[in-house]
């Protein structure tokens, strides 16, 4: 666990996309999952840690600490031949939860995915946030100031910093 926290440390600034394979048993798992969710560095838009499973379900530990912010994609054996494909950005309204987003079969009936792309991909995931209020840091005014921002509210800004913000933000976070 040590070497991967190093190279998270090591690579994080370089702003180059990272994928870590993990393929531990359950207690090291839960390991990991709190030694990313301490450390500020880890959790990054550009890293997606996979964590390979052979046992069919996950521990509570291990689903109760994964945020929201995470990107982690679990490969778990459901049962002989079987493999679910766990994901939790899966849906814009999950808070963090894995969902199964697609399974891998061996047998003779169903061979391979069962469909293509393997993940969802983000412009389907967030095309609708389900009412949720996001709040957006304004950094450019000490002290700072919250935009609250929610389906059914209407934002008028005259100019400014905060202007340019909101009207970024919809087209980079696929809005309606």
């Amino acid at each position: 666990m040590k070497y991967l926290v190093q190279d998270v440390e090591r690579w994080h600034n370089k702003l180059r996309k990272l994928v870590y394979v993990i393929y531990v048993r359950k207690f090291y798992m839960e390991q990991i999952i709190l030694k990313i969710r301490q450390s500020d560095s880890m959790i990054r838009r550009q890293i997606v840690y996979i964590f390979i499973s052979s046992e069919p379900k996950l521990s509570r530990f291990f689903q109760e600490n994964i945020l929201e912010a995470m990107k982690i994609i679990v490969i778990s054996k459901s049962r002989p031949g079987v493999y679910e494909i766990l994901y939790n950005q899966a849906s814009s309204n999950s808070r963090g939860s894995l969902e199964r987003v697609n399974w891998w079969s061996l047998t003779p009936i169903k061979k391979g995915l069962f469909q293509y792309p393997l993940l969802p991909p983000a412009s389907k995931v967030y095309s609708n946030f389900h009412a949720r209020t996001l709040f957006i840091p304004i950094l450019h005014k000490p002290p700072w100031n919250f935009v609250y921002y929610s389906n059914d509210t209407i934002i008028s800004i005259q100019s400014g910093r905060d202007d340019k913000l909101l009207s970024l933000l919809p087209s980079k976070l696929n809005f309606r």
